[in-house]
C-alpha cells in the first residue's frame, strides 16, 4: 500500500479526543507503508498506537501513532495498522485511495452485443423475450393476441432496428446467466469482498 507524508496540526479537542488537521505540506512518498515501517525499526524509534485518542479530518481511513520519546504524531491507513513516524514535525501518512480504490475496480471488455448475438445468449439461457426482459428491468406489456411481450426486447434482438442493448448490461446479462466466458458471480463471505481467487 502507498502511503504518503502528511504534516497535521492540532485543533484542540472534541469531546475527549484532540482532533488533527492536515496542513497539506506533504512529505515522503513510499511505494509501500512496510518500506517506512521498516526504516524506523531499523532507526530503533519506538512508537505507540493512539488511533482510540484522536481524530483526523478528511481522511477515511487512519490510523494514528506517537513516538513514545515524545510528542510527534502522524497516521496510517486503518486496514494497515502498522506503526511509522515523522522524523521531524508532527505528520500523517496516508494510504493513497486513488490507488487503492482503482485496485478494486475489475476492468473487463463490455462490447455491445448486436440482436443476434443477445437472441443466441438468450436461447442459451432458456429464455423467452419476456423472462429475459423482467430478467433485466425492461418493460412487458400485454401483447395484442393476448399474454405478454416485451417490444423493447424485440428491437434489441431486431436486425432492422438500430438500437443495441449496452455493453455493461449485457454483461451483466451473461453473469447472471453463466455465461460470461470469463468472470462468474461469486457470493460474499460475511459481508467481505471476494478474493482474487474467489472472484473467477
Amino acid at each position: 500500500m502507498p502511503a504518503t507524508e502528511i504534516a497535521v496540526s492540532s485543533a484542540g479537542k472534541v469531546g475527549d479526543k484532540e482532533m488533527l488537521i492536515p496542513t497539506g505540506q506533504q512529505g515522503a512518498v513510499l511505494p509501500h507503508v512496510q518500506d517506512w515501517v521498516t526504516g524506523k525499526l531499523k532507526a530503533k524509534v519506538s512508537v505507540k498506537d493512539i488511533s482510540a485518542t484522536v481524530l483526523v479530518k478528511g481522511i477515511k481511513q487512519w490510523a494514528v501513532f506517537e513516538e513514545k520519546s515524545g510528542p510527534k504524531k502522524f497516521g496510517l491507513p486503518s486496514k494497515s495498522r502498522n506503526p511509522c513516524c515523522a522524523p521531524a514535525a508532527p505528520a500523517i501518512a496516508l494510504l493513497d485511495l486513488t490507488q487503492l480504490e482503482m485496485s478494486k475496480i475489475t476492468h473487463i471488455e463490455l462490447p455491445a452485443p448486436g440482436g443476434a448475438e443477445l437472441k443466441s445468449a438468450r436461447l442459451a439461457a432458456g429464455l423467452s423475450q419476456v423472462e429475459a426482459a423482467e430478467l433485466m428491468g425492461y418493460p412487458v406489456q400485454a401483447g395484442s393476441r393476448g399474454g405478454l411481450q416485451s417490444r423493447t426486447w424485440q428491437a434489441l434482438e431486431s436486425a432492422q432496428d438500430e438500437r443495441n442493448m449496452p455493453g455493461p448490461v449485457f454483461a451483466l446479462f451473461l453473469l447472471l446467466t453463466h455465461q460470461h466466458p470469463v468472470f462468474s458471480l461469486t457470493p460474499k463471505v460475511d459481508g467481505l469482498r471476494p478474493t482474487e481467487d474467489q472472484a473467477t
